[in-house]
């Protein structure tokens, strides 16, 4: 008796193993799935820019206290829209450390892979909206990746000026200050990348 017992104990115990096995490869499947599917960006759609309000040779820089920013835009709608700390040391150097720290091959390799702080523009006589997908924490919690919206005011075609920021998640709108700046830049990186559609391409789905 004490002999059947024990096999049947340990039949039982060998099921509830491997039926929690199988319970918890199930779990992780279902929440890599779900973390795959969330982190699918909304969809962008650029269009060509064919004006003449702005050059797009090189790169737009702006400052303000704590900031440098930086945007590059494309004749094929494509843009990069981002910042980083200004250095402690900021100086007349700082453009050289823009350019290394935002231009480098690495870092737009990165952007252009989550993707983060890359999206469209469209310019309309001197109005200039830019549109770029935006963290705030989703990549890490495995929500949508939703966009921000940017609009500013052309001055000439060197300089535009950003006075708005809208999140497109909850349509709230933070008031900007933000005056760019043109510098030719002939290594500026190319707009390939997998994310943004064009009119003829199919989008992306919106989850």
């Amino acid at each position: 008796m004490k002999t059947r017992h024990t096999t049947f104990m340990r039949d039982n115990s060998l099921r509830i193993m491997i039926k929690s096995g199988l319970l918890f490869f199930v779990i992780i499947a279902l929440s890599a799935g779900s973390c795959s599917k969330n982190n699918i960006p909304v969809p962008l759609t650029k269009a060509g820019y064919t004006g003449n309000q702005l050059r797009t040779d090189g790169y737009y820089y702006s400052v303000d206290e704590d900031y440098l920013y930086l945007t590059v835009l494309y004749r094929d709608g494509f843009c990069i829209h981002t910042f980083t700390h200004k250095p402690n040391d900021f100086g007349l150097d700082a453009l050289n450390y823009l350019e290394k720290r935002l231009l480098n091959d690495d870092y737009i390799s990165k952007i252009k892979k989550i993707p983060l702080n890359i999206g469209i523009f469209k310019i309309e006589n001197i109005d200039i909206e830019i549109e770029i997908w935006n963290d705030a924490g989703r990549i890490i919690g495995g929500d949508i990746l939703n966009t921000f919206s940017y609009y500013g005011k052309i001055l000439n075609d060197t300089t535009f000026f950003v006075y708005k920021s809208v999140d497109n998640e909850d349509d709230k709108t933070y008031t900007e200050d933000l005056t760019y700046h043109f510098v030719k830049y002939d290594s500026k990186p190319d707009s390939t990348n997998r994310f943004i559609n064009s009119p003829s391409r199919p989008k992306l789905p919106r989850i």
